[in-house]
This record gives structure tokens, C-alpha cells and sequence, in this order.
């Protein structure tokens, strides 16, 4: 498998992320420079006003760790992950950079300090297939985390996020 993310604040910045490796492209595609991640990456996902902080959960044999950079993927700072599975999807909420959510199968995870210590806000319900945090206007005006069963038709909004 081979998931590939857009760079935020990038044109033509992309990283993509295989079994084993990440690589960084900042001409879109036409060349790529592998990055040095502690461990074998799961998923990653960007902090919104950043295109150089990234988190990414890893796994070292049988142990889960998270691992963030703030240079883009050059180097990479890693904790052991308080969460004792493999992380199958993350969103850092916009403006709120502290706060981390993680799905791992049927339970969402929230963290309020980076994803240093976590703890289960859904659990029990179908496997999470998408998630995401957004910054709501309007008369709600605060952040909420959504997330999906099969597809985003089938989406709901899981814990408002003031």
C-alpha cells in the first residue's frame, strides 16, 4: 500500500508513505528524497498551520511509538505511544495544535498535549475508515471531529471540540 498526502502551504509538495519508508517530493512528483522515520510508519498527518511539523505513529517490532518533526521529515523526536495498537488514522485539530485524535479500529482517541499521553473518547462502535478535525464557523464556532464508518455519507460528528 502507498497513501500519498499533499504538503499544506506547498504547491507541488507531496510525501508519500509505503510498508516501510516516507519520501518527500517538493517538485510534485518529478523527484523524491526518502526520509529518516524511527521505525516503520503507519499513517502521519500534518499540523494544520505547518507544512514542516508532522506526526507520525510508528511501530518497532511488537512496540508503538509516535515520532514528529518540525523540519519536514528531516529529523524526527519519538516517544513510546501510550496507545497499545497500531494507529490507523490521526488529525491534529486547526488552532488547537495540542490536540491529537487517533482511531484504532473501533475507538477514537483524544490527546490534549500532543499526543504524548491519550484517552479513549468512542469506543466500541464500527471500525473507523475516515477522520478528520475542522475548525467550524458560524453559530457552533468552535472544533469538531468527524469520522466515518464506510464513507463519508455514512459520517457523524463524534465530540464537539470548543
Amino acid at each position: 500500500d502507498l497513501q500519498l498526502f499533499t504538503i499544506p502551504q506547498e504547491e507541488r509538495g507531496l510525501m508519500a508513505l509505503g510498508e516501510e519508508t516516507l519520501w518527500r517530493s517538493p517538485d510534485g512528483g518529478e523527484s523524491w528524497v526518502e526520509q529518516d522515520v524511527p521505525g516503520r510508519p503507519i499513517t502521519l498527518a500534518f499540523f494544520p498551520e505547518s507544512n514542516e511539523d508532522l506526526l507520525i505513529p510508528t511501530r518497532i517490532e511488537t512496540v508503538f511509538y509516535m515520532a514528529r518533526s518540525k523540519n519536514g521529515g528531516q529529523t524526527f523526536s519519538a516517544w513510546a505511544s501510550s496507545i497499545d495498537a497500531p494507529i490507523e488514522r490521526l488529525a491534529v485539530v486547526p488552532r488547537l495544535t495540542t490536540r491529537v485524535i487517533a482511531s484504532t479500529g473501533d475507538t477514537l482517541w483524544l490527546s490534549e498535549d500532543g499526543a504524548r499521553t491519550v484517552r479513549p473518547i468512542v469506543e466500541g462502535g464500527d471500525d473507523v475508515h475516515c477522520l478528520g478535525a475542522f475548525r467550524l464557523g458560524g453559530a457552533f464556532g468552535g472544533r469538531a471531529i468527524i469520522h466515518g464508518l464506510k464513507n463519508l455519507f455514512n459520517s457523524h460528528l463524534s465530540y464537539p471540540m470548543a
